[in-house]
C-alpha cells in the first residue's frame, strides 16, 4: 500500500517499502517528537534548496543515507554540517532567535514521513519542514544561518570595570561587580531584550556600584566636583548618543541613550546635557550622593604639592563598559566614566567620542575601551580595532593589535572588551589588571590579571 505524506493535500510521490512506517511506529514517533527533533532536523533537511535542488542540480535519493550518517555522527559528537536552502529558513529564524537559550532535549534519530524523503518534496512537505524547523528552533540551542546550522553562540555579553592597578583589598569587589553586571545584562538578552537594552542595563549596574569610576563612585575634578561622560551605540543603524561633563545625573548611560533615541544629535555636554535631562524627566540627584569617601580621599591626596600623580591614579577603578550581541544578531556597546582624578574642570576624555570611547557595527563588531583617554583618542582605539577585524583578524587578535599600537605609538595603556557578529568575544588589556566578565551559553567567564580566565555557571549564585 502506498504511503503518503502526513501533510495536508500531499503531492502524489511514490514511496518505497523501506521508507514507510506502519501506524504503530508513527504513534511512537509522535509521542517522542520533542526528544527526536534535534536529530530529525538533519534528516528532514535534505541538501535541497526551496526548489528541490543542490546548487542547481537535482538531488539524488542516495543522499538520504549520507544525511543519516551525518546525523548519527553528530549524535556521537560530530559536527552538524548539513547545508540547507535559505528559503526554508526565513519564516522561522526570528521566532527561534527569541528563545534560543532553551537547552536541547536528548537527541534521537527521527524518521520523517516517506514522501518527505523524496528527492523533490511537495510544497506541503516543505511546509512540514517549516513546521519541524520552527518547533526545533523553539526547543534547541541551535544557530541557523543562511547556509548552515551550528551550535549557537548568541546571545553574548562582555563587560569591563576599568583597566589599571587595583589594590589587593579591592580586587575581589571589582571582580564581583563585573560578574553581577554581566549576569544582569545576559538576563535581559535571555528574556528577548535587545543588545542595546543589555549593555545599558549592565553599565547602569556598574554606575550604581560605588566601587567603580562611573556614576556613583566617580572620581573628582580639581575643584572636588563630579563630571561624567557616557556613550551608547547601536550597531544595526550606527545610531549613537553621548553626554559629556554632565553633573548630578545618577546614570549618564541612560541619558546618553535618550540623546540617541530622542534627539538628532550625537552628543550633549555640560549644562546643555543637564537641561535635556530635566526635559526628559530625569531627576537631578545631590552631588554628594555621587561622591564616595574613597574618591574624596584620592582627591585630597592628589592636591598635596608633593603628590605623585601616578600613585594617585593607582587604586582607582576605571571606566566601565559593555558590548553585546543579541539573539537577532544585533550589536551594541556602552561606556561610562567619571574621567581622570583631579582633571581640569570641563575636561572631556575619550568616552563620549564615537570611535574612541566605543563603536558598534553589525557588519564588523563592537568595542568598549578603558584606559588613558587622551591616548585612546589619539589612536581612535575602538574604530582601529574594528578596522583590523574588517581585515580578517579575530576579535582577540584585533584587540591585541590596537592596544599594542597605542602602547608603541603614544605610550598609552588600556584595555577593551570586543565582540564580533558571530558571538566571538575578547577581553584584552595592556595594563597590569582589568576586571572583566562575559556570559555566553549559560557560562560566566571572568578574570582580573593577564592570562587569568575563570568560568562558572551563569545562574545566580546561591
Amino acid at each position: 500500500m502506498k504511503e503518503t505524506c502526513y501533510c495536508p493535500q500531499p503531492r502524489d510521490v511514490p514511496a518505497t517499502d523501506s521508507q514507510s512506517l506502519d501506524s504503530s511506529e508513527r504513534e511512537g514517533e509522535a509521542e517522542s517528537e520533542q526528544s527526536s527533533l534535534f536529530s530529525g532536523l538533519l534528516l528532514l533537511l535534505l541538501p535541497l534548496g526551496g526548489d528541490g535542488t543542490v546548487n542547481g542540480t537535482a538531488a539524488p535519493q542516495a543522499r538520504t543515507s549520507s544525511v543519516r550518517r551525518r546525523a548519527l555522527s553528530f549524535e556521537n559528537g560530530g559536527s552538524p554540517d548539513v547545508h540547507i536552502g535559505s528559503s526554508l529558513l526565513s519564516p522561522i529564524v526570528a521566532s527561534w532567535r527569541r528563545t534560543s537559550h532553551l537547552p536541547p532535549p536528548a537527541p534521537r534519530i527521527f524518521h520523517p514521513p516517506s514522501s518527505c524523503m523524496s528527492a523533490v518534496p511537495c510544497f506541503k512537505c516543505q511546509s512540514c519542514y517549516h513546521h519541524h524547523l520552527q518547533d526545533l528552533c523553539r526547543k534547541q540551542l541551535l544557530l541557523i544561518g543562511e547556509n548552515h546550522i551550528s551550535i549557537a553562540m548568541l546571545p553574548v555579553i562582555a563587560v569591563h570595570g576599568g583597566a589599571g592597578h587595583i589594590p589587593k583589598e579591592r580586587a575581589e569587589v571589582s571582580c564581583a561587580g563585573v560578574r553581577e553586571a554581566a549576569r544582569g545584562g545576559y538576563s535581559v538578552l535571555r528574556a528577548g531584550g535587545s543588545a542595546m537594552d543589555a549593555v545599558v542595563e549592565a553599565v547602569t549596574m556598574l554606575e550604581n556600584n560605588p566601587s567603580y569610576n562611573a556614576g556613583r563612585g566617580s572620581v573628582l575634578n580639581v575643584k572636588g566636583e563630579v563630571e561624567m561622560d557616557a556613550i551608547v551605540m547601536d550597531g544595526r543603524t550606527l545610531a549613537s548618543g553621548a553626554v559629556s561633563a554632565v553633573r548630578r545625573v545618577a546614570n549618564p548611560v541612560q541619558l546618553a541613550r535618550m540623546v540617541m533615541d530622542k534627539t538628532n544629535h550625537l552628543c550633549l555636554t555640560a549644562e546643555g546635557a543637564s537641561q535635556f535631562a530635566r526635559a526628559m524627566g530625569i531627576p537631578e540627584v545631590p552631588e554628594e550622593s555621587l561622591i564616595t569617601d574613597y574618591a574624596r580621599m584620592r582627591w585630597k591626596k592628589n592636591l598635596a604639592p608633593d603628590a605623585n600623580p601616578v600613585e594617585c591614579q593607582m587604586g582607582k577603578m576605571g571606566t566601565v563598559g559593555a558590548v553585546a550581541v543579541d539573539a537577532e544578531g544585533n550589536i551594541a556597546c556602552a561606556t561610562s566614566t567619571g574621567g581622570m582624578i583631579n582633571k581640569m574642570e570641563g575636561r572631556v576624555g575619550d568616552t563620549p567620542c564615537i570611535g574612541c570611547g566605543g563603536y558598534a557595527d553589525n557588519k564588523v563588531g563592537a568595542v568598549s575601551p578603558t584606559g588613558h583617554g587622551e591616548a585612546i583618542m589619539k589612536v581612535v582605539l575602538s574604530r582601529l580595532i574594528l578596522f583590523h577585524m574588517e581585515q580578517g583578524k579575530s576579535a582577540e587578535e584585533a584587540s591585541d593589535l590596537g592596544l599594542a599600537y597605542m602602547k608603541e605609538r603614544v605610550q598609552g595603556l588600556g584595555g577593551v572588551v570586543t565582540v564580533d557578529p558571530k558571538g566571538n568575544w575578547a577581553a584584552r588589556f595592556s595594563s597590569l589588571q582589568m576586571a572583566w566578565a562575559a556570559v555566553q551559553n549559560e557560562q560566566l567567564h571572568y578574570g582580573l590579571y593577564i592570562g587569568e580566565h575563570f568560568t562558572e555557571s551563569a545562574c545566580e549564585p546561591s
